[in-house]
């Protein structure tokens, strides 16, 4: 099932090691990250002269991702609204995370720019909104393996399994606890669940934790920690099947 925006993250880390991140709270408008390959401009001379020059632009294979701006309603009692204003003032460098309700999630880093009050209307009752203006420096990285949601993650290994068109799961990170059950789903375009969604129904299967699983190379998984007694998912992770063939 395609997913809606709703439920959409954009988060700020913070200075410890590892990173921790926040909600940015009162979001109201997150454009996607514009990744653009710059291009230079190359010139080709004849080695005779009644040949004509050619001009013509390249890809240079480097990939800027520009500026970013995203709106909030903005809440001067809030930590991590706090924290935006201060990063203006200070400069100082730190991590973003952009999150998708469907598992897609980037990370990168970035300094604030600006917040610019938006444009008020007096005799209107529309919130307050200000724009957050981030200076993107580095690479814009795909974590949608590390994340679910944004919250859990499940680590595991899928290999070649012992009967022909089975895979092996093993080093499942966490382990299953007291209480708890896991479910997996293969396919070519298998969505990462969120934390806390109900996983049951046919698209689901049991697995016993030791089992070789049927599935195709190239496919992917998805395997799953679910609370037992509800199906509420509590971990998850997506990896590429690996299958004997």
């Amino acid at each position: 099932m395609i997913k809606s925006n709703l439920g959409t993250r954009l988060q700020l880390g913070d200075k410890s090691t590892p990173v921790v991140f926040a909600d940015i709270p009162e979001l109201r408008n997150i454009p996607p990250i514009e990744q653009t390959q710059e291009k230079i401009d190359a010139t080709t001379h004849p080695s005779s002269a009644n040949r004509p020059i050619f001009r013509k632009s390249i890809p240079s294979g480097l990939i800027d991702p520009g500026d970013y701006e995203f709106e909030i309603q903005t809440d001067r009692a809030n930590a991590v609204h706090q924290m935006l204003f201060a990063l203006l003032t200070s400069q100082e460098e730190r991590k973003f995370r952009l999150i998708y309700p469907d598992g897609y999630a980037q990370e990168f880093s970035a300094t604030v720019l600006g917040i610019t009050r938006n444009e008020a209307d007096p005799q209107s009752p529309d919130m307050i909104i200000d724009t957050v203006a981030l200076a993107i420096s580095g690479d814009v990285v795909d974590i949608s393996e590390e994340l679910i949601g944004g919250y859990s993650y499940l680590a595991f290994v899928s290999s070649a399994g012992t009967g022909s068109g089975k895979t092996k799961i093993t080093d499942v990170t966490p382990e299953k606890t007291v209480g708890q059950s896991y479910v997996y789903q293969t396919g070519m375009t298998v969505l990462l669940p969120m934390i806390g969604q109900k996983l049951d129904g046919s698209a689901w299967t049991s697995w016993d934790g030791s089992a070789e699983i049927t599935a195709e190379t190239g496919q992917s998984i998805v395997l799953a920690i679910i609370t037992t007694a509800t199906g509420a998912c509590v971990k998850a992770g997506r990896r590429t099947v690996v299958a004997l063939a």
